[in-house]
C-alpha cells in the first residue's frame, strides 16, 4: 500500500451513523446503583463482562447457526435442536470427530453462564421446546470418546438456579442424548451432575469473576438496595469509565505521550467550500457523498509530521509495551460534526491514520504487536439506532487511497482502501481466524455509549419490556444486517443501554466480542470458534486503569 507524504497509514473503519444518544442520567432507572464501581485491569479489561465472547444482561437468543465460545446471560434460548457443526460448543459433532477438541479442550470454564435457567419468552419461543434444546446441548458440549459416556468435564455451565427449582418448573423434563452419549437421557439430574461446575451449586455471587468485580445480582429490574450491584449496571459503569477517559471537549485522548494528538483539517473537501478547524479526529466527505470520513490520526511523536526529520531522529522511538503492557487511546465521534460537512449524509467511515512506528521493517504490513488498544466512544447521536450495512465497513486505507469500495473488486485498488486481514498479514479479506487478525480484533473497543433499542426508549428496567426490546434488526441498539465489501466487523461492541442482533447476511464475518446490556440475538449468524481470542483486552497485555472504580490520576491528562 502506499503511504502518505506523512509517513501516516489509514485504518478505515465504517459505521452506520443511526444511533441514540442522550445523557446517561437522566434515563437511570430510580433504584439504580449511579456511583461507578468498575475495575478496569489487566485481569479485567471488561470489569464483570470480562473475557466472554457474549455477555448479555438479560436473553441470549440463538436460532440455527453454530456458537462455539463462552457465553454468559439471564437466560438462554436455543430455538432449534440440531443446528450445524460444531453445534452449541460442540453439541451436534459427531463424538468420533476431534477437529475441536484443542478448542474446547482449553476452553475456560464456566463455559456458559445462565442466571436465571428456567426464563423463557413465549413470545420468542415456546418455553417447554426451548429448555428441551437447552438440555439437549448443554448435556452434550464438547463429547470427547475417550471419557465416559463421551462426557468431558473441559466443557461446563454455571447457574443460579438449583436443580429442584429447574425440575419444579419443567417436571419430568427429558431428551434424548442418543448419538453423543451412548443413548443416554438428558435431565436436569444428568445435566447437574455432569456439566456443571463445582462449587456453585446454584449461587453464581460465589463465581471468582462476580466477586472480583462486586456483582451480587444479575438484573437491574427489582429495585435494588444499597449493597445490590447488578451486572446490568456493572456494563454500564464499565461504558461510563471508557467514555471519561477523554477530557471534557476533548476528541482525543492517550495513556502516554508517545502518542501525539495531532490535529489536521481538509479544507475544501465539503459542500459549502469553507475551511473547518483543526482537530482530531477530523471530518471530511467521501467521493459517495452518503458517506462521512471520519480520520483519527494515531501518530507516534517520533514521527511527528510537524517537526524536521533532525529533530523527529532525536526524538525516543515509540515503546510498544511498559512492563508488559500496552497503552490505549481513546477517541470521541460527535454525529454533529458528521453532517455539518453534507447533510444527508447516511454512513461514516471512521479511517485511523497510523504512523511508520505501528508498521513493521518491510514498512507494508501494519504491526498486530505494536498497535494500542483503541476505544471509540460515540455521542450525540440523538434518538437513533446503529445499524451496520452496506455503506459500513472497517479498511485499512491512506489520504491518497480512502475511498469506499463500492464492490469487492475496488478494493486494494488505486484510490480505495485496502482489508484490515491483508495488512496484518492475512491470506485474504475474510481470513477470519489468522492470529493476526484476532489480535487486531481484541485491540478495539466501540463504546456506544448512550444508544437504545428502538422500542425501549427512554429506557425501561420493566421485565417485560426489556425481554421483548430490541429483538430485530430494525430495533436492536446495534445491529449487524449485511456487510461492505472485502472486510469484516471488527472490534467488541459495548452496549450499555440497549441489544446487538447479527442476522445471517453477515456470513459471521465478525471479529470481536459483543456485551450488551439487554438481548443478544444471533439469528442464524456464524461465529467462529476462534472469535474469543479477539475478545477486548483478553491477552494480557491490557494496562491497569483504575484504582477503586475510578481513572487514575496519572492517566487523567490528555497527552501533547
Amino acid at each position: 500500500m502506499t503511504k502518505r507524504k506523512y509517513g501516516l497509514i489509514a485504518l478505515v473503519i465504517g459505521c452506520f451513523a443511526t444511533i441514540s444518544f442522550v445523557n446517561q442520567q437522566k434515563v437511570q432507572a430510580t433504584g439504580t446503583v449511579i456511583k461507578n464501581k468498575s475495575r478496569i485491569d489487566t485481569e479485567y479489561p471488561l470489569s464483570g463482562a470480562s473475557n466472554f465472547m457474549m455477555v448479555a444482561g438479560n436473553q441470549f437468543v440463538q436460532s440455527e447457526s453454530p456458537f462455539s465460545g463462552r457465553i454468559m446471560a439471564n437466560s438462554v434460548i436455543l430455538k432449534k435442536q440440531w443446528i450445524g457443526p460444531s453445534g452449541f460448543n460442540g453439541s451436534t459433532e459427531s463424538s468420533t470427530n476431534t477437529a475441536y477438541d484443542n478448542y474446547f479442550k482449553n476452553l475456560k470454564n464456566p463455559a456458559v453462564i445462565i442466571n436465571d435457567f428456567t426464563k423463557g419468552n413465549e413470545k420468542i419461543y415456546d418455553k417447554t421446546e426451548g429448555m428441551k434444546n437447552l438440555v439437549f446441548h448443554l448435556g452434550g458440549m464438547w463429547q470427547n470418546p475417550l471419557v465416559e459416556d463421551g462426557l468431558s468435564k473441559n466443557t461446563e455451565f454455571a447457574t443460579d438456579t438449583s436443580k429442584a427449582d429447574a425440575e419444579a418448573a419443567y417436571p419430568g423434563m427429558s431428551v434424548s442424548l442418543s448419538g453423543f452419549s451412548k443413548g443416554q437421557q438428558g435431565t436436569f439430574e444428568g445435566l447437574w451432575k455432569n456439566k456443571m461446575v463445582e462449587g456453585i451449586n446454584g449461587n453464581l455471587a460465589k463465581l471468582p469473576q462476580y466477586v472480583d468485580n462486586g456483582v451480587n445480582k444479575y438484573e437491574t429490574s427489582g429495585g435494588s438496595t444499597a449493597t445490590d450491584y447488578s451486572l446490568q449496571q456493572n456494563i454500564q459503569d464499565v461504558s461510563q469509565f471508557y467514555a471519561n477517559l477523554l477530557p471534557e471537549n476533548a476528541g482525543f485522548w492517550s495513556s502516554t505521550d508517545e502518542i501525539m494528538d495531532l490535529k489536521q483539517t481538509n479544507p475544501i473537501n465539503n459542500e459549502n467550500k469553507v475551511s473547518r478547524p483543526v482537530s482530531n479526529p477530523f471530518y471530511i466527505t467521501d467521493p459517495w457523498p452518503e458517506v462521512t470520513d471520519v480520520i483519527i490520526n494515531i501518530v507516534a511523536k517520533a514521527d511527528d509530521p510537524t517537526v524536521s526529520a533532525e529533530t523527529r531522529e532525536k526524538t525516543k522511538p515509540y515503546t510498544t509495551e511498559v512492563d508488559g503492557k500496552k497503552p490505549i487511546v481513546a477517541v470521541s465521534i460527535d454525529r454533529d460534526r458528521l453532517t455539518e460537512n453534507y447533510k444527508k449524509a447516511k454512513h461514516m467511515n471512521i479511517q485511523f491514520h497510523f504512523s511508520d512506528s505501528f508498521y513493521k521493517d518491510d514498512g507494508k504490513t501494519l504491526d498486530s504487536e505494536k498497535i494500542p488498544y483503541i476505544v471509540i466512544n460515540y455521542k450525540n447521536f440523538n434518538d437513533k439506532r446503529f445499524d451496520f450495512q452496506p455503506g459500513d465497513g472497517f479498511y485499512i486505507g491512506s489520504v491518497d487511497n480512502f475511498k469506499y469500495p463500492l464492490n469487492e473488486t475496488d478494493v486494494g485498488e488505486p484510490g480505495y482502501v485496502n482489508s484490515i486481514a491483508k495488512e496484518v498479514g492475512g491470506a485474504s479479506d475474510e481470513d477470519w481466524s489468522n492470529p493476526n487478525v484476532l489480535k487486531f480484533g481484541s485491540h478495539l473497543l466501540n463504546n456506544f455509549t448512550d444508544t437504545y433499542d428502538a422500542d425501549n426508549y427512554p429506557e425501561s428496567f420493566n421485565q417485560d419490556k426489556q425481554d421483548n426490546s430490541g429483538l430485530t434488526a430494525q430495533t436492536a441498539a446495534v445491529s449487524y444486517t449485511s456487510r461492505s465489501p472485502g472486510t469484516m466487523l471488527f472490534g467488541t461492541m459495548l452496549i450499555p443501554h440497549g441489544s446487538y442482533y447479527a442476522g445471517s447476511s453477515t456470513h459471521g464475518l465478525y471479529i470481536g466480542g459483543v456485551v450488551a446490556a439487554n438481548n443478544i440475538t444471533l439469528d442464524n449468524a456464524i461465529i467462529s470458534p476462534e472469535h474469543d481470542k479477539s475478545v477486548f483486552g483478553n491477552n494480557q497485555e491490557f494496562p491497569d486503569l483504575n484504582d477503586g472504580g475510578m481513572q487514575k490520576k496519572s492517566l487523567s491528562i490528555p497527552s501533547i
